[in-house]
């Protein structure tokens, strides 16, 4: 009799101990016990901490996924700000040509007044200013302001072109 209390008691310790387990006490990297570990098993523990990792893995493969499409984006958003970059820089040497073709011209006609001279100087200044902020950091807005000065620069140049 005292074996078969013994066994029934042991059963109902080891029932009681499995429905006491929970998931995060039962980390296979620490050591219930026999009797803990046999519980884990028991209440299933063991199976639901796996999926509760597998649920994680998956959305961290979900979150890197999205961390990569806007890395991709960014890389392809940085091109075309320095494509258009190169294309201002394009403008912008062209223009300074023009201003030297221009300061030439008036020049030889002998109508370079100081006047003049000094319009030619602002221009050549902002254009060299525009070219040397291009290497500091970017942004839409950047770009936008430059494009205005460039073309109040054009502007500009268009007059002292109809001066001649």
């Amino acid at each position: 009799m005292q074996k078969g209390y013994l066994a029934s008691l042991s059963l109902c310790a080891l029932l009681l101990a499995g429905c006491a387990s929970t998931p995060e006490e039962c980390d296979p990297s620490q050591d219930q016990g026999f009797f803990g570990k046999i519980g884990c098993v028991v209440s299933g523990s063991y199976d639901e901490r796996v999926e509760q990792r597998e649920q994680r893995v998956e959305t961290l493969k979900a979150e890197n996924q999205r961390l990569n499409q806007l890395a991709r984006d960014l890389f392809a958003q940085d091109a075309l700000v320095k494509a258009q970059v190169s294309e201002q820089n394009r403008m912008l040497d062209h223009a300074k040509s023009e201003l030297y073709e221009v300061e030439r011209t008036l020049a030889q006609k002998k109508a370079l007044d100081a006047d003049l001279q000094d319009q030619i100087a602002q221009a050549k200044a902002q254009i060299d200013a525009i070219k040397k902020s291009n290497g500091s950091s970017q942004t839409q807005a950047m770009i936008a302001k430059k494009q205005k000065q460039i073309d109040e620069l054009n502007a500009t140049l268009e007059q002292l072109q109809g001066m001649m």
